[in-house]
Parts: structure tokens; sequence; C-alpha cells
């Protein structure tokens, strides 16, 4: 049962500014920065990750003091730090990065 916090009266919109504002935030990292970089002559698949890296910290940065600011809470976030969420989190980035892309020079040459 989740607690209510009387400095944050629609905790929803909140959760739903937060979970909008990253999924745009994102999107337009992306393909802002990413298109930036590959103009400025940088390998797209390395500015990709350069803007994951940081941008993606900036996201959860601001969308963090956003929430804080509307009185939600850290506690009542839900954190789960067990070694199998934190597992099931970085797994897919791992699998990402030992895959080859199908633009690969390896995978041109088969």
């Amino acid at each position: 049962m989740t607690r209510r916090n009387p400095d944050n009266p629609a905790p929803v919109k909140t959760a739903a500014i937060v979970v909008a504002g990253w999924i745009a935030l994102e999107f337009a990292l992306r393909r802002g920065g990413v298109r930036a970089a590959a103009a400025a002559g940088v390998d797209p698949r390395l500015a990709d990750a350069i803007v994951l890296a940081v941008g993606l910290l900036l996201i959860a940065a601001a969308l963090t003091r956003y929430a804080l600011a509307r009185g939600q809470a850290r506690e009542t976030w839900g954190w789960d730090w067990t070694l199998r969420n934190l597992g099931s989190g970085f797994s897919p980035a791992l699998l990402r990065s030992t895959r080859p892309c199908s633009g690969s020079t390896r995978a041109a040459r088969r």
C-alpha cells in the first residue's frame, strides 16, 4: 500500500509527466544528438552510445528533480535493488554490445 503524500496531491499526474518527459527527451536527444554528430563526421553508433551514456543521466537528473519538487519522496518510488533486477536491467545492454550489427564490416564479408 502506498502512502499518500500531502505535498503531492496528484502523484499519478506527476508520474505521467515524468514518463512522457522521458520518452520525449530521449527521442529528441537520440534524434538530434546522433544526427548532429553524424553531420560532424562522428560514427552514428558511437554518437548514439555517447548520447545514451551522457543524455540519459541528464534526463534522469532533470526528471528526478521535477518529481522531488512536486513532493514525490524517494521512499515512495519502489526501488528494488536485488541482484535479479539489476541483472535483468543490464543484460540487454550487454547482449546488444556483444552482438555484431547487420551493417558491420564483419557481417558484410560473409
